[in-house]
């Protein structure tokens, strides 16, 4: 195949998957068989890779794009995605704040399309709590727990983190960004 063909990039796209794939079955051949735990830094890692891959293939709307991405072997699995970064979530590992901020993401914004809704509920207020244990100058934990407090009916709650957001991020110095304002509008409108 020729350099720079699209052609070519899709070959390699699916050989790539196929491989990142290939090698979390071996990972899991290899535990079932030596009954020795591999590093978890490293199942943790390919679990946020394959996870995160699973839940944006899903995202993909019917049509062209998604054929082709179904004739290269690629398919999306929502909720294997969220089961796998969902694992890392509740991790310490380097990829554990950025699976965390996937899956509150998908539970908040998306909750009917990908997560069934009470259950999830509960889980992404625990991993909000968790995630602003682990990192209390965060903003990202506070401006997503404003829609799951909406969600749970908890006015006054989403008001709160809303604004505790809103006063970390100006307490560095910086002004809020657009989007924790506009946050901010929608929890005053909504509650």
């Amino acid at each position: 195949m020729r350099t720079g063909s699209r052609t070519g990039a899709a070959f390699h796209l699916r050989k790539g998957w196929k491989a990142f794939a290939a090698v979390l079955e071996q990972i899991k051949a290899y535990d079932a068989v030596h009954a020795v735990r591999l590093d978890p830094a490293l199942m943790a890692a390919v679990k946020y890779g394959q996870g995160l891959t699973y839940f944006l293939l899903a995202l993909v709307r019917p049509g062209m794009g998604k054929t082709l991405l179904g004739a290269l072997g690629l398919h999306g699995d929502a909720s294997r995605g969220i089961e796998f970064l969902s694992e890392v979530a509740a991790g310490e590992f380097l990829d554990s704040p950025f699976a965390a901020v996937v899956v509150l993401a998908a539970t908040v914004y998306m909750p009917t399309s990908f997560v069934p809704h009470p259950e999830h509920l509960e889980r992404a207020a625990h991993l909000i709590a968790l995630n602003k244990e682990r990192y209390p100058a965060g903003t990202v934990f506070s401006l997503l727990e404003a829609p799951l407090r909406r969600l749970q009916g908890d006015g006054p709650a989403a008001l709160a983190a809303i604004n505790h957001a809103v006063e970390l991020v100006t307490a560095s110095g910086a002004a809020p960004p657009h989007h924790y304002l506009v946050e901010l509008a929608e929890t005053l409108l909504f509650t």
